[in-house]
């Protein structure tokens, strides 16, 4: 190790990597009133590769349903 070299923790597989190696995945979160908070988030290549696949999966796809579509699919009654 360089005495010079600047390294971060990575959260996911409890390493400390070089700080110039690490990848960042920012999430930005909505409230109520639209107000944005940003989260920044830094793996180790692998953890990030493996963060990303995660966070695709659960991607926003715009399925949107009307109420009396759900009940006759799931036999939701609204009492």
């Amino acid at each position: 190790m360089g005495s010079n070299r600047v390294y971060g923790y990575c959260v996911k597989c409890k390493k400390w990597v070089p700080r110039d190696d690490m990848r960042s995945i920012n999430v930005a979160m909505y409230d109520e009133h639209n107000v944005a908070e940003r989260i920044r988030l830094r793996f180790c290549p692998a953890c990030a590769a493996g963060v990303a696949d995660y966070l695709r999966d659960m991607r926003w796809t715009n399925e949107l349903k009307k109420e009396s579509e759900l009940e006759a699919e799931l036999g939701i009654v609204n009492g």
